[in-house]
């Protein structure tokens, strides 16, 4: 069975088959004792929405879990970090060497290209939104 990344969360909103859960993300070192007296813990409130087919069985406020595969992290992780890093690398050769630019202007196309990647992932979000599926659970 695949391994699961889970949260605890609160459902925020149902709205026909779409159930909004806000979920609270710590760090790694929030659940220390000193965490309140530590700048480097943090945790963020984010806002996941899940389809789910048996939505009308939750109700706003309650306590749910959300659920995604381990992979699922994995292809994020390497969509949003390991291929702009790769982009980056490669143009700034190419543009260096190939096209023969000034580091300054290689470094200022290489944010460029980096820009429309990112603005190609925007594009392809309702793809994206299929490929990185979440399920609920009541807790």
């Amino acid at each position: 069975m695949e391994d699961l990344i889970n949260h605890r969360g609160i459902v925020e909103r149902v709205d026909g088959n779409l159930v909004s859960v806000k979920i609270v993300q710590h760090s790694a070192c929030s659940s220390c004792k000193v965490a309140s007296m530590c700048s480097s813990a943090e945790s963020k409130e984010k806002i996941v929405d899940v389809m789910a087919s048996n939505a009308s069985e939750f109700k706003k406020g309650e306590e749910v879990m959300v659920y995604a595969g381990l992979s699922t992290g994995r292809t994020a992780v390497i969509i949003a970090f390991v291929i702009p890093l790769i982009i980056m690398v490669v143009w700034l050769v190419v543009a260096m060497k190939v096209l023969g630019l000034s580091e300054l202007s290689a470094i200022g196309s290489d944010l460029m290209v980096l820009g429309v990647y990112y603005v190609l992932l925007g594009l392809n979000r309702k793809k994206l939104n299929r490929r990185f599926m979440f399920y609920i659970a009541k807790t």
